[in-house]
């Protein structure tokens, strides 16, 4: 049972990463490029989703 916890919140903390990369991509698209360029932060939001979902669905 806990190990299904762990899960559900690795998959939320991915999640809540992916939603900040999408704030600092917008954040970037205003003109204050963070570190990386708007679509490299959309990029590694769209990394952290995959990240997400697989770590909701794995079976390990």
């Amino acid at each position: 049972m806990r190990e299904l916890k762990n899960k559900a919140l690795c998959s939320k903390v991915f999640l809540g990463l992916s939603g900040v990369c999408v704030f600092m991509a917008i954040l970037g698209a205003a003109g204050t490029d963070i570190y990386l360029a708007s679509t490299q932060w959309i990029l590694v939001s769209i990394l952290f989703a995959v990240y997400s979902f697989g770590c909701h669905n794995c079976s390990c």
